[in-house]
This record gives C-alpha cells, sequence and structure tokens, in this order.
C-alpha cells in the first residue's frame, strides 16, 4: 500500500474527474472574462445535478426490483438481502462496497476455504462455489446483485467504468507494480468485466486493469459501455 501514490483529482479516470477538469477551465478563464466565468460555473452545476439525476433516476427504475429480492433472499437464505464489504478504492482507501447478497449468510468467511490461492484452479473453483444459493446464482448470471453499485457511483466511492476494486485480502497477491490499478476510481464496469469475468486469470485481470489506467480515454469508456449489455446477455464468467 505505501507505494500507491496519491492521485490527483486531474487524473482521468471517472465522469467525476471530467466535471472536476471542466471546473478548472472554467476557474482558469473566469480570470479573462468574468461574464463568461458566471456562464461556466452555471454550465458546471448544471452538468453536476444532471449525473445526480440520472443516477437517482436509475436507482428509481430498478428499485422495485431490488426490493422484490430484498425480500426474496432472506427467505431462501436467513440474513440481510444485502452484503456490504470493504473493498479497496482510489488512492487504496477502503470503501464499503454494496452487493444484493447472493451467497448464504457469513459466506465471507468461508472464503478462504472453499476458494483457496488465487491459482489456476481458482477458476473452476469458482464454477463450483458452493456457497452460491439458487437465487443468487440467477441474480448473479445476470449480473442484478451489481445493481446496488449505482449507490457507490451516486456516493463517489466508484465511476460507471474503471477498473475491478480488489479485496483487501488479495493485495498481496497483486504483481509488481499492480497497485497502480488504484490511481483510477473503481467501476461498476470495465475491461474485466467486458472481456470474460471470472474467466479470466488474475495475473490477466490486473493486467486488464492496468491497461484501462494506462491509456484511459473517453473513447475507451463509450467502447466499454457499449459492450457491457453484450457481456451481461452473454453472461460469460458471471457465476
Amino acid at each position: 500500500m505505501a507505494g500507491i501514490r496519491v492521485r490527483s483529482p486531474e487524473t482521468p479516470g471517472s465522469i467525476f474527474s471530467i466535471i472536476y477538469i471542466y471546473g478548472r477551465i472554467q476557474k482558469r478563464h473566469r480570470s479573462s472574462c468574468r461574464k463568461t466565468c458566471r456562464c461556466g460555473y452555471a454550465n458546471t452545476v448544471t452538468i453536476q445535478q444532471t449525473i445526480v439525476r440520472y443516477f437517482c433516476g436509475l436507482l428509481l427504475l430498478f428499485a422495485p426490483l431490488i426490493l422484490i429480492l430484498a425480500i426474496l433472499i432472506p427467505l431462501e437464505s436467513r440474513g440481510s438481502a444485502f452484503f456490504v464489504q470493504p473493498r479497496v478504492g482510489e488512492n487504496g482507501k477502503l470503501f464499503p462496497f454494496f452487493k444484493l447478497r447472493s451467497m448464504r449468510k457469513d459466506a465471507h468467511l468461508e472464503r478462504a476455504a472453499v476458494l483457496g490461492p488465487t491459482d489456476d484452479g481458482i477458476l473452476d473453483r469458482y464454477r463450483n462455489d458452493v456457497r452460491i444459493t439458487r437465487i443468487g446464482s440467477f441474480i448473479r448470471r445476470w449480473s442484478i446483485d451489481e445493481l446496488p453499485q449505482l449507490l457507490n457511483v451516486l456516493l463517489g466511492h466508484m465511476s460507471l467504468i474503471g477498473p475491478r476494486p480488489v479485496l483487501e485480502e488479495e493485495l498481496h497477491d497483486l504483481p509488481v507494480h499492480g497497485e497502480r490499478v488504484h490511481l483510477a476510481k473503481p467501476g461498476l464496469t470495465g475491461l474485466w468485466q467486458v472481456s470474460g469475468r471470472k474467466e479470466i486469470h488474475w495475473e490477466d485481470r490486473i493486467d486488464l486493469d492496468l491497461e484501462y489506467v494506462d491509456t484511459w480515454s473517453l473513447g475507451l469508456d463509450a467502447k466499454i459501455a457499449a459492450k457491457t449489455v453484450g457481456a451481461v446477455l452473454k453472461g460469460s464468467g458471471a457465476y
């Protein structure tokens, strides 16, 4: 963790960073034209308000489905319908990662015993994970368990697109310079998700996340966003 550099807000990696950069540009322009400044500030606020309304709209759109599952999940497996887990985010800071619970209660305590180390055999152990419930298998297949992460995006923990956030106990498995994945805000979707998810080996997953950090562009984000729908419908690695 000591090797993680403090990431400047100007570093590209999320839509919120783009808004920040836009605001800074407008601030510099303000010194030469106060009238333009007022317009620029108003435009920045308008963009921010639009984004907040967009995510609130998505949450409201999926709220009935989340509510139904919040009732069904505890009926099959006792415990909360939601699972909150610490994940490593931007600049190596931990944040609460929200999901619909797809495993039996306290399944995270069995992770080491069921999955073991992140070696070549972990892909088979993922496919045969006995902790996953029947409802959990369904919501994982269609990525419905990820919907609560819209709240993570709204709260600023995550971006729509970015690297997959790792578990704290996975930090020691990162390759040399692998901590650079934390230079960008983690995403709801990303190169890993559209490339096969859990069918991708651990080292290849980190390479994909590093590729995103190193080659980020609005065009790359647009490409990933376009592929996400197809990846969800195909369901590769969604288990």
